[in-house]
């Protein structure tokens, strides 16, 4: 993103970067679907591994599993989510 950022400030279109971020986006979509292909229907509570980019992390920003969270949520799942390093930005970013 910061590459595609810094090509457009300079005038230039990146459209093969431009392709791999959308792509890379609607991967995101995919384990919603195939999670509530498995569960079909089903509304309970779900445990979230993974918020942080790497261990001792407390960066979260643009962390795949946020896209399933805002998903999940909107679907009226109850989410519980444990980032040890994280855990202050979890909560100001899913609550």
């Amino acid at each position: 993103k910061a590459l595609i950022k810094t090509a457009v400030k300079n005038g230039y279109d990146m459209r093969v970067l431009n392709a791999v971020e959308a792509v890379n986006e609607s991967q995101k979509n995919i384990l919603f679907e195939e999670f509530e292909n498995y569960l079909m229907g089903y509304k309970g509570k779900g445990a979230i591994w993974g918020l942080a980019f790497k261990p001792e992390a407390d960066d979260i920003r643009e962390a795949p599993a946020l896209v399933l969270i805002d998903s999940l949520l909107k679907e009226g799942y109850e989410i519980c989510a444990y980032v040890p390093v994280a855990m202050d930005e979890c909560k100001r970013r899913i609550g």
